[in-house]
């Protein structure tokens, strides 16, 4: 893994009282506003597991690299591609 550069979270949504869809995003151990409107509870949620998907994914890769699940096929091998791309594009590196 490489260092962090994003907030690592965990984060935290809230909705905004309007009259729309709007959330906040904050990070839990901070308490600091992470994102100032996100349109949709949906997003927000998906906002805030983002540092844990990344984490996830990342440990995944990690494990089937040492397991050789990229020998078992052109599937595997295509989820395991895109999941290096996910991770470089999170990253920055993309």
């Amino acid at each position: 893994m490489t260092e962090t550069k994003h907030t690592p979270g965990p984060l935290v949504m809230a909705k905004i009282t309007n009259n729309f869809d709007d959330w906040t995003i904050h990070d839990q151990s901070e308490g600091e506003m992470v994102c100032d409107a996100v349109y949709g509870e949906a997003n927000a949620r998906l906002f805030c597991a983002a540092p844990e998907l990344l984490a996830a994914l990342e440990m995944i890769l990690e494990h089937t690299i040492l397991t050789h699940f990229s020998d078992k096929g052109e599937d595997a091998k295509k989820a395991l591609d895109t999941a290096r791309a996910a991770i470089a594009k999170a990253r920055g590196r993309e």
